[in-house]
């Protein structure tokens, strides 16, 4: 039957099944099979369309068609060669093209099995396809060495395919071990050396070579060349049974003597060896017929993923055999390798082996060395233990056995970074230190005290700081390196301080501190000062004055020989905050003295945008004028201390200006700041980068289309160059090319700027520039400095609610510090603190009676004329005349106004406007997130706060309270919101799931609810959105999206969950307003879609 009439009579065979799904022309479509089945002309390999262009379905198809061949019978001996050019030649492999024919054949062969989803192959199969190709023998098995290694270079994401029956092929071609020993490349000789060790077999006929290599100049080739030696020995005494003689492997004898004064480590007890038996074995097996049965029924309903299958076939290699030598291993003594020589993935019975009744600490340690986790994800290892951390690391120093003898892995252990983990599930201090204590090398080494080996950077050095804050006391040796690190870098100086201050004397960072403040680094004399207010602080009440009276005698000695500007600026707050008074440093005269002394230096490049020159004219609180130079020094130390704080300083100087010039100083600054902060690129840079890129754009859409068709790839292909050209222009109009971040220290300047200046710069960039997180913090470090109730309100927000958590975090640091000052709570601060917009609170004017009182009221002074402001019950501004006639707006001064007094009034209208917006948007979430909460407050506190404010009590006007008897709480009762019976385990909700709704509508909705989508994942994935109520985190899940998809996109509602402090907690944990709150908002976001049986497709 000829090749069209199998066609005809609907006969075919795999290999027309494949040629089919290629979808070629009916003369190629011979011409190929005709190749492959009876060797025709291979010319025809090179004239064939690229099947990367077919669609996915396609593609899916015809690497089906392939599977189905390579397991046929028509897969001869003489088929499998040509089959393996025909994948080469349409570039199904990732295979260098600097690969020898044969070396990429052999790779060829091997993806043709993974694509079958064959988990091993043996060696002899490649040489069985290579040899007719005429290739030598010696190289066709150095091709299979190649095809080995390369498994472990390319598809990461997924499992090679083993290799098996190594010995015939290599021991029968001794010049491919003897080729790559003899390698230049310390790579190539190490990767030989750890493929001999796994063919003992082959060792002999090249332990001469070994043995040189055991001298070598490369540390990883002696190793390696080691182990093989050690290997060759092992190989012969490793008995296939479960039990086997156990190695010894005693754990280092301590490095360093205990010194004099030094903690000394009790003694401790081992790990019990117990034997887990065939109950364990059994518990495995069931476990693995179980979730074996769970997968299959989850590949049939979802056969698009093929990771189901995947983990199928990880399962089927666990066998009972399998299993109970992994049993042997766990229960027995010595490494864990005698009874499990090959790498065997345990993971999938990770979870279930460590829920097994009788499963120990020291089972988990051997089963976490057996799997190769190394404590990093193991499940088998538990969250905390109450175990001597000496007697963990014996037990793994056993499982793990004498590098020298073990066989080849993938990974080496690290004793450190294991030692190092396991501490950190260990809670107990005393469990942990004795073991560092003996082992002082892990710490000296992260100090970078040893000789062969330096600390990696301040990571290293935190790591060594963490460990020393579990000994009862810091070891002799390490005195001089923390002490140093007291007064260093900003990076561990804090922690190295409350280290020190942790020691069992009192006081003890005091004689550091003074002996500091005469160091010849200006930054450690500096933070020497600044660390004996800490230490005054946080001495006993018996002694402080006296630390006091220590510290203030030796910092005014310093201060007088101090010409440097940092340690100057450091011990003049250090001074403050102790109680001296700094009235004689801050005289104009002295200020001047300072400005002139300090403007002799070079002033720093960084600043050189900056108008030093153009700065307004101020005037100090008396009234005088304040020379220029002062304000230029002030800008130029300022500039100096990279604080937007200004290192409490700087405010300090600010606080001398009279309040107009406080406000005018502040304007100007933050103006000059942004200016040079966002700096756009010109449309000259643009318009170049897009002629540019435009083409190479189109040709990767090109390019893009002919590997994978969708949607989005035709229709990047079908655009134009013109047209990827002005989409470029798009996405870089507006990029931002400068920056004023280095220079950020000048916004300690601007503590007195206008209220509402610094809350609207951090909604500007919080909104347009997101990714410019340092500027928000440090508008926010400068906006906690002010004392205007505006700029505090915006620190209080952004601690509450803000996308970026580390600029959240920091917020909510300085809101607690603000608090603490005041003596007051983080809340009271909150309720305290709140704008008036101009109106001043009840009890600030005189004359109240019982009626509307003038805090109601606020005047506009045109000086012949008077103007009324007031709040009205709709949170807007009204405007009226003297005798009460209502305005739109403020009119024009008149002949008569005074026009001073007419721009100030406008000014004030204009403030107002901004300054009541920002309180409404504010407050009225806060309110919410306080109802959510449960909040209470007391009588007196809800009166003064709310009642009695000007505008809080319009807003508070507008929403349901409860009264409650004194000293009591009662349950809340709801309105509206409600929420179903829940279980007492219940951690979800998802009667909304399978709700399909368009990208827009999800956005929009979300919007709506307080929602922001969550960070992304791996390769930009967001499948999550989140809202912040107090500690509490709500979570919304939907099936995914990726940054710039488009609005028309379709996406599945999932689950919400709840989190606190990083805890996905059950529903019944969570306050009832709160979660009917937020239940409602799941059911809202739903509303704008349809619930679509076919969701799942959209997973």
């Amino acid at each position: 039957m000829g090749f069209l009439d199998r066609f005809r009579s609907g006969a075919t065979t795999p290999i027309d099944d494949v040629v089919a799904a290629m979808q070629l022309d009916r003369g190629l479509a011979k011409r190929l099979t005709s190749y492959l089945i009876d060797g025709g002309d291979p010319a025809v390999l090179g004239q064939l369309p690229s099947s990367l262009a077919l669609g996915e379905a396609d593609r899916q198809a015809l690497y089906g068609a392939l599977r189905a061949l390579t397991g046929s019978p028509q897969f001869t001996r003489d088929v499998a060669p040509r089959l393996v050019d025909l994948w080469l030649a349409q570039g199904w492999s990732m295979v260098p093209l600097n690969l020898t024919l044969s070396e990429r054949r052999a790779i060829g062969y091997v993806d043709l099995a993974r694509n079958a989803q064959r988990a091993h192959v043996d060696a002899m199969e490649i040489l069985a396809v290579l040899e007719p190709t005429g290739v030598h023998r010696d190289e066709a098995a150095h091709s299979v060495v190649t095809a080995l290694w390369q498994q472990r270079r390319f598809n990461p994401y997924e499992r090679p395919v083993q290799i098996t029956g190594l010995d015939p092929v290599l021991g029968g071609s001794p010049a491919v071990f003897a080729h790559l020993l003899g390698s230049a490349d310390p790579a190539t000789r190490t990767a030989a050396l750890q493929l001999l060790a796994g063919v003992p077999q082959c060792i002999p006929q090249h332990r001469a070579r070994v043995e040189e290599l055991t001298r070598d100049g490369v540390g990883e080739v002696q190793q390696a060349a080691l182990a093989v030696v050690g290997g060759a020995v092992a190989a012969t005494a490793t008995a296939p049974t479960p039990a086997p003689a156990p190695v010894p492997a005693p754990a280092p004898a301590p490095t360093r003597a205990i010194a004099d004064g030094d903690p000394v480590p009790p003694p401790y007890t081992p790990l019990p060896v117990a034997s887990l038996g065939e109950p364990f074995v059994s518990a495995l097996v069931q476990a693995i017929q179980e979730r074996r049965a769970s997968l299959e029924e989850r590949a049939k309903r979802f056969p698009q993923q093929t990771f189901y299958a995947r983990e199928i076939r990880e399962l089927d290699e666990l066998t009972p055999e399998v299993l109970r030598r992994v049993e042997a291993a766990l229960s027995g003594v010595g490494p864990v390798w005698q009874w499990l020589p090959d790498a065997v993935r345990l993971r999938p019975i990770a979870r279930v082996a460590g829920q097994h009744p009788g499963f120990t600490l020291r089972h988990a340690i051997r089963f976490a060395i057996a799997e190769q986790f190394y404590f990093t994800g193991s499940h088998a290892v538990p969250k905390q233990i109450e175990t001597d951390l000496r007697a963990v690391m014996d037990c793994v120093i056993e499982a793990e056995g004498p590098s020298e003898s073990r066989p080849h892995r993938q990974r080496s252990i690290d004793l450190e970074d294991v030692s190092l983990r396991l501490a950190s599930h260990i809670r107990d201090n005393d469990l942990v230190w004795p073991y560092f204590a003996e082992h002082p090398e892990v710490i000296d080494g992260r100090f970078g005290l040893l000789e062969e080996r330096s600390a990696r950077g301040p990571h290293d050095s935190q790591t060594a700081l963490e460990l020393l804050y579990r000994f009862p006391r810091i070891p002799q040796h390490l005195l001089p390196k923390v002490e140093s690190l007291a007064v260093g870098g900003v990076q561990l100086r804090e922690s190295a301080q409350r280290l020190i201050a942790r020691q069992p004397e009192a006081h003890e960072g005091l004689p550091v501190a003074l002996a500091n403040l005469e160091a010849s680094a200006e930054v450690s004399r500096a933070n020497a000062a600044s660390w004996l207010v800490d230490v005054v602080a946080n001495t006993h009440e018996s002694s402080r004055d006296e630390v006091r009276h220590e510290s203030l005698t030796a910092l005014e000695q310093a201060l007088e020989g101090e010409r440097r500007p940092l340690a100057q600026s450091a011990m003049l707050v250090a001074l403050r905050a102790l109680g001296r008074d700094l009235a004689e440093f801050l005289t104009p005269q002295s200020l001047l003295a300072d400005a002139h002394a300090g403007l002799r230096r070079k002033v720093p490049a960084g600043m050189a945008w900056f108008p030093l020159d153009s700065l307004p004219e101020l005037r100090w609180v008396d009234g005088s004028p304040v020379d220029p130079t002062i304000i230029r020094w002030w800008a130029v130390l300022a500039v100096t201390l990279k604080d937007p704080a200004g290192e409490g300083l700087i405010s300090q100087y600010v606080q001398l200006l009279d309040r107009e010039s406080q406000r005018t100083l502040g304007s100007f600054v933050l103006a000059s700041w942004t200016a040079h902060d966002l700096v756009v690129m010109s449309e000259d840079v643009i318009a170049a980068a897009a002629t540019k890129d435009a083409p190479l754009r189109y040709a990767g859409a090109q390019r893009a289309l002919s590997r994978t068709e969708n949607e989005w790839t035709r229709k990047r292909a079908s655009m134009t160059v013109a047209e990827h050209g002005a989409e470029i222009r798009r996405e870089m109009q507006g990029t931002l090319t400068g920056s004023a971040i280095k220079e950020k220290g000048l916004l300690a300047l601007a503590i007195g700027a206008p209220g509402h200046e610094l809350p609207e710069l951090i909604s500007r960039y919080a909104k347009r520039y997101p990714a410019r997180r340092a500027q928000i913090e440090a508008f926010v470090t400068t906006a906690a400095m002010s004392e205007d109730p505006a700029a505090l309100q915006a620190v209080i927000a952004v601690a509450r609610r803000f996308k970026q958590r580390s600029v959240r975090a920091r917020a909510a640091e300085l809101v607690e510090e603000i608090a603490q000052r005041r003596g007051w709570s983080t809340e009271e601060l909150a309720d305290r603190t709140i704008p008036t917009a101009g109106f001043p609170a009840r009890g600030e004017t005189e004359g109240e009676d019982e009626g509307e009182s003038d805090s109601t009221v606020a005047i506009l002074d045109f000086g012949a004329r008077q103007f009324t402001m007031r709040v009205t019950p709709e949170l807007t501004l009204a405007l009226a005349t003297s005798d009460g006639k209502p305005l739109k707006a403020l009119p024009a001064p008149g002949v008569k106004d005074d026009p001073e007094l007419a721009k100030e009034a406008k000014s004030s209208f204009t403030a107002a406007k901004r300054e009541l917006s920002q309180v409404v948007a504010l407050q009225s979430a806060r309110l919410h997130e306080a109802m959510c909460l449960e909040r209470t407050w007391s009588a007196e506190a809800w009166r003064s706060s709310f009642a009695e404010h000007p505008i809080m009590r319009h807003l508070i006007a507008q929403l349901v309270w409860e009264a409650l008897p004194a000293g009591e709480g009662a349950p809340p009762e709801l309105f509206g919101a409600t929420t179903p019976a829940i279980a007492a385990d219940q951690r979800e909700f998802t009667d909304r799931e399978g709700w399909v709704l368009t990208l827009n509508a999800l956005r929009s909705a979300l919007k709506r609810r307080g929602f922001q989508f969550g960070s992304a994942e791996d390769g930009g994935w967001i499948d999550s959105a989140a809202k912040d109520v107090g500690p509490w985190t709500v979570r919304l899940h939907f099936t995914g999206t990726y940054p710039g998809q488009e609005g028309t996109a379709r996406v599945a509602l999932r689950s919400l969950t709840v989190v606190t402090n990083g805890r996905w907690v059950a529903m019944t944990e969570v306050p009832p307003v709160l979660l009917a709150e937020t239940y409602a908002d799941y059911h809202a976001v739903a509303a704008a879609g349809a619930f679509d049986p076919e969701w799942g497709a959209l997973a």
